[in-house]
């Protein structure tokens, strides 16, 4: 038998007089989410805003059956890749010195991993 959730209370973080909440994370940790000034509108509608997010959304609460299809390092690798080609980049636009790196350290592991 499955239990219900609780609705996770809206609450005074006193040192910083913020609105706090705390949820659970889908591996079942516990995370505060600060609102805002407590009791503004503000802080109340983010709660509300939450609130709502995690009502709309119980299946990653629960998983259901077996993980998704799995993520290969190569594909993480490729993606890391795509996103530094664009991040790394002077204000001139050309690759920074980091993005060098980047790609050397990638290469040097790939040819250690096949050598092994």
């Amino acid at each position: 038998m499955s239990r219900t959730p609780k609705v996770p209370a809206y609450r005074l973080h006193k040192p910083s007089g913020q609105a706090v909440v705390t949820i659970r994370t889908v591996s079942g940790a516990r995370r505060d989410v600060y609102l805002g000034v407590y009791n503004s509108s503000a802080s109340r509608a983010e709660y509300g805003r939450l609130i709502a997010e995690l009502a709309t959304a119980p299946a990653l609460d629960r998983p259901t059956g077996p993980a998704g299809p799995r993520v290969t390092v190569d594909e993480i690798v490729l993606a890391f890749w795509r996103f530094a080609e664009g991040h790394y980049r002077g204000p001139d636009g050309k690759p920074t010195d980091e993005l060098r790196e980047i790609k050397q350290s990638v290469l040097h592991s790939s040819s250690e991993t096949q050598s092994c």
